[in-house]
């Protein structure tokens, strides 16, 4: 970078909204060219990054992280208008506040916060923004495809047209779901982790993210055309269906299972692995998995006593908290784990 980051006193800088994530770490910069420097984390080819009002008033705040490869960046911002060159880079900016225009070609996108995000594919691209709160998700196209494949349900039809190639607003709000607010829950989980990538990781938050924006490319495809289908593949054959994923699970109980890996696995769709689990088990396809790790420590446990190390445990059978699994193992089985290695 070329700037080293400026820290000063709130009182001396614009006031800023707040950052989606991050903002108590949030790296604050009075320096228009140093936060084009550190928002090239995210869009590698920005040529400018100009302030619409006077330079000496300009302020930003940034917080970045990676989980499993899927890099996000928190900016906020005062107005600026922005000059970004040929790209390799594919980027969802997710407004939280303040209201945005992007230019690509002829064509002006606007973008609102409460109303939808833009997505801009590899292409030359500027615009300007008022005093916002944004979220920049740098997305990897084939894994948004293979996303959407397994999402579908059925291995044998095409990978769903995505429209990869075409910059647009993408409404938080169509076919009756609501999205903004998933973004907004998932962000609280990263602080509520604070921000350590490992544990949102194993939570599977990358795969959140690449689920609700497939939902938000084509939510027709999620909401009307597959509802038949999925009902009589979840609910017609769920011995057929479960069996062979069930299987699977129990083997690999250590490791981080989304459910589009589920839906990978056993070839159906989420809606119709939710019946199914719903119709043979009672419970949804994520609780089975957390009831089956937590019988499976309970398990290790009574066999092992003493010698267990229950914090090392709770990370082999895929929490990735040893107090979550404390507590979701006391609602389990009426008992904290170390009292059951004390009987033991």
């Amino acid at each position: 970078m070329n700037s080293a980051p400026q820290r000063h006193h709130a009182a001396k800088i614009s006031p800023l909204p707040t950052l989606p994530f991050g903002d108590r770490k949030a790296v604050i910069e009075t320096n228009a060219q140093a936060f084009a420097d550190r928002m090239a984390a995210v869009v590698s080819s920005i040529q400018a990054y100009d302030p619409l009002d006077s330079p000496s008033r300009f302020a930003s705040k940034t917080s970045a992280l990676t989980i499993n490869g899927v890099k996000l960046v928190a900016g906020a911002n005062t107005p600026v208008s922005a000059t970004v060159g040929e790209t390799t880079d594919t980027t969802l900016m997710i407004p939280f506040s303040g209201s945005n225009v992007t230019t690509v070609g002829a064509e002006k996108l606007q973008w609102v916060a409460g109303q939808g995000a833009v997505y801009l594919p590899s292409t030359a691209r500027g615009g300007e923004c008022s005093t916002r709160s944004v979220l920049n998700v740098s997305l990897d196209p084939a894994r948004l495809q293979a996303t959407a494949r397994a999402m579908m349900g059925d291995p044998s039809e095409k990978t769903p047209d995505l429209q990869l190639d075409q910059p647009r607003v993408v409404a938080f709000k169509s076919k009756g779901l609501a999205l903004e607010g998933v973004f907004h829950h998932v962000c609280g989980l990263i602080d509520s982790l604070d921000s350590d990538p490992h544990l949102l990781g194993l939570l599977g938050v990358d795969d959140l993210f690449y689920r609700n924006i497939v939902l938000m490319m084509r939510p027709d495809l999620f909401v009307a055309q597959t509802q038949a289908k999925e009902s009589f593949a979840g609910v017609s054959r769920p011995r057929r269906v479960l069996d062979p994923l069930c299987d699977y699970l129990l083997a690999h109980l250590g490791e981080r299972i989304t459910l589009t890996d589920m839906e990978r696995i056993s070839g159906v769709s989420s809606r119709g692995l939710q019946y199914a689990f719903l119709q043979r088990f009672g419970c949804s396809p994520l609780q089975w998995l957390r009831s089956a790790r937590l019988e499976h420590a309970r398990h290790q446990i009574v066999s092992q006593g003493p010698a267990v190390n229950i914090t090392q445990l709770a990370m082999a059978c895929g929490f990735a908290k040893p107090s979550d699994f404390a507590e979701q193992y006391r609602r389990r089985f009426g008992e904290l784990p170390s009292k059951t290695r004390a009987r033991a």
